[in-house]
């Protein structure tokens, strides 16, 4: 089963987050499409903004799963625009929410809690509770690894 990991990946500690997660879920035989590893360039370059979206649309159809990382006062927008484009292309969607700010449902907006297939809130695990937990929703509800 192919994931499409969908988080922020502006900070160190996000990346790491993220990188931590994907070896998890890798490591239990899941292929992983990670944004931080596949984005082409930096900010920098001419067409990194155009070339970035167009990558991130390649391997999102690539996907047969989008695991959503909801943390933040509020989602990051670029994981918002994946967990509707899935949406809208009948995906399954594991939101994943560690940030312990509540407001609206479940500390998010209603569009992600109600567009997600599932929801998993973790506040004082670790990646690899949070890893075990996706793993497990996934073992439950979608087919084998492989």
């Amino acid at each position: 089963m192919k994931l499409y990991i969908a988080g922020p990946l502006f900070t160190c500690a996000e990346r790491e987050f993220n990188q931590r997660l994907e070896k998890l879920l890798t490591e239990k035989g899941y292929t992983v499409f990670l944004p931080q590893d596949f984005v082409p360039g930096t900010a920098e370059d001419e067409d990194f903004f155009v070339n970035t979206f167009k990558a991130c649309i390649e391997y999102l159809g690539k996907a047969d799963v989008v695991v959503a990382i909801a943390d933040g006062a509020d989602a990051d927008s670029g994981s918002c625009f994946v967990m509707g484009y899935a949406y809208a292309k009948a995906m399954p969607i594991l939101c994943v929410r560690t940030d312990f700010r509540i407001s609206e449902e479940d500390g998010l907006n209603l569009m992600l809690t109600q567009s997600a297939s599932g929801y998993i809130q973790d506040f004082s695990g670790g990646v690899r509770e949070i890893g075990e937990a996706v793993a497990s929703w996934l073992e439950k509800h979608q087919s084998s690894p492989g």
